[in-house]
């Protein structure tokens, strides 16, 4: 110990593979390389591929969208078919189903979507929605 200080000793040298291990060991070390840099190809193939297809339904995930700030998330099945998640509270289904926010509240309910211990809150709630955007449209006009 040359400074007097103690050292943990993390490694000592053992020995050498001999030549049937070290071609074994090269070999899968270049697999793995090779195997990482098809890795980073399809991770960089992966997000252009995403970008695509958000540029492509750009428009339509602006407009049909989750709502509360939340970026579009697209998915695509194994055929091809493009679908986006939707926010899954009263607001936003009720301009999905075409409904006010109290007839989705409704709805939801008869389907046990809502609990009944929250169903009179929530009922409140939808009417004042559906108040605000009456007035909201009333003034537009």
């Amino acid at each position: 110990m040359d400074d007097n200080k103690f050292h943990i000793v993390s490694e000592v040298k053992i020995g050498t593979l001999d030549e049937n291990l070290l071609s074994e060991w090269e070999r899968l070390y270049k697999a793995h390389q090779r195997l990482v840099a098809l890795q980073d190809e399809h991770e960089e193939a992966l997000a252009a591929f995403w970008d695509a297809v958000e540029r492509k339904f750009y428009d339509h995930g602006q407009i049909h969208g989750p709502a509360h700030g939340k970026s579009a998330q697209f998915r695509v099945s194994p055929e091809g078919e493009v679908s986006i998640e939707h926010c899954s509270c009263p607001v936003c289904q009720a301009e999905l189903h075409g409904l006010t926010v109290a007839e989705t509240v409704e709805e939801m309910y008869k389907s046990d979507l809502i609990p009944h211990q929250v169903i009179d809150h929530i009922r409140q709630r939808a009417k004042a929605v559906d108040s605000h955007k009456k007035m909201s449209k009333k003034l537009l006009n």
